[in-house]
């Protein structure tokens, strides 16, 4: 409850005291008036000393309502006039801490939490100056990123204090194309930052990141939620400028419940995208049987089937098989291989018709010769089948509502 609720209470019981001293009190003058409107972060104490507080209580509250404070707290009562008993002493509130500034966020030393494409060792404190901090060259190098940036910054009173807080966009950028996330931080004790936690962020293809959405564009104040505008789309990443047109975008709200934030207010799903590509994919399971030339012998099949109503204009097919693995014979038209004679073919097909359904063959030798025999080294954890749909002309992979990558087994007869 603040001074300005309390005064109602107090009216009754000081009214005849305050008529008989009120000739001894000199106005407190518009000086002394904004210094209180920029003292209004905590609950102050009104005791009986503070006879001029009850003389400042309207012309502080008119100006407040018009002019809501950022400025840093001053100490309340400090241009007091005397007061008329020589035993009631004056009592000053203990100041309280000021809201981070955008100034003084954009120069911290921040723990920014995980986001996609900015994770692992580049989680945790980050020194931002003017608003970026370069990430350092052994943390590059792991997560293919340069830096952080914050693109934007809007005050909001998350926790309904009466002590705005700092909801910050926050710019990963990668080499495959920018991540974002939107975090909340505020004062710790008197000059120190913290970070009340992630808002949202974006969604990865690692299970780390399942609840995020594929784009953030923008952030807003809003009436103790930060507002978030996402997109079904992301047209940032890598060759994906073409999808800024065709993405849908939304307003979402996020409140604090004083442990985490949750969506409060906004859609949450986003309606059908026509420009969405939509996939089938099966990949037969390879029997390796024969052995010939020290290497044994199996067929692959692929077909990728569209589900979309409309047409998919180029499609791409590659293989990513164990590392003992190779194709061998004439390969399906449209189907090369870089590198390594044989390793991990890709295939840049024609366009697919709604409905339509496209059959690659591949011809696999393996010099693994059994299944009890070692499988050499490799990083995949199985091989698998991955397909993407693009327009003509354009290089960036469409969103695919269906399946862009399935798994095959391989085994021995």
């Amino acid at each position: 409850m603040s001074e300005f609720d309390d005064l109602d209470m107090i009216n009754g019981a000081f009214a005849e005291l305050r008529n008989e001293t009120m000739p001894f009190v000199k106005p407190a003058g518009t000086a002394s008036a904004h210094a209180t409107v920029r003292h209004q972060k905590k609950v102050r104490a009104i005791t009986v000393g503070v006879f001029t507080v009850l003389a400042l209580v309207v012309p502080v509250a008119a100006i407040a309502s018009m002019n809501p404070s950022n400025a840093p707290p001053t100490v309340a009562g400090a241009s007091e006039s005397p007061t008329p008993s020589p035993s009631a002493s004056p009592t000053r509130s203990t100041p309280a801490a000021a809201p981070v500034t955008a100034a003084e966020l954009a120069n911290a030393n921040l723990d920014v939490p995980g986001m996609y494409k900015c994770d692992g060792p580049a989680v945790g404190k980050h020194q931002f100056t003017d608003g970026r901090s370069e990430l350092p060259q052994d943390v590059r190098e792991k997560v293919l990123a340069s830096h952080l940036q914050l693109m934007k910054i809007a005050p909001v009173d998350v926790d309904r204090d009466g002590v705005p807080e700092l909801a910050a966009l926050i710019r990963c950028e990668a080499q495959d194309g920018p991540g974002y996330q939107v975090a909340v931080f505020g004062r710790d004790g008197v000059d120190g930052i913290r970070t009340l936690g992630q808002v949202l962020g974006l969604k990865g293809f690692s299970d780390n990141y399942p609840a995020g959405v594929p784009g953030i564009r923008d952030i807003a104040a809003g009436d103790g939620v930060v507002k978030v505008q996402v997109a079904d789309l992301d047209y940032e990443c890598a060759g994906c400028n073409q999808y800024k047109d065709i993405a849908q975008l939304q307003w979402r709200e996020f409140g604090w419940n004083g442990q985490k934030f949750t969506q409060t207010g906004g859609p949450s799903t986003f309606e059908r995208n026509e420009y969405r590509a939509n996939t089938a994919v099966t990949a037969s399971e390879v029997v390796f049987g024969s052995i010939a030339g020290g290497y044994a012998h199996g067929t692959l099949t692929v077909t990728v089937r569209n589900k979309a109503a409309r047409q998919v204009d180029v499609l791409l097919v590659s293989l990513f098989m164990p590392a003992d693995t190779r194709v061998e014979g004439t390969l399906p038209a449209g189907c090369t291989v870089e590198g390594q004679p044989g390793i991990d073919p890709s295939c840049t097909l024609g366009s697919l018709a709604p409905g339509a359904t496209k059959t690659l063959v591949f011809r696999l030798k393996t010099t693994r010769l059994s299944a009890d025999a070692p499988m050499v080294e490799t990083f995949r954890s199985a091989p698998f089948v991955l397909v993407q749909a693009t327009e003509a002309g354009q290089t960036g992979e469409l969103p695919n509502d269906g399946q862009g990558r399935v798994d095959f087994k391989i085994s021995w007869k």
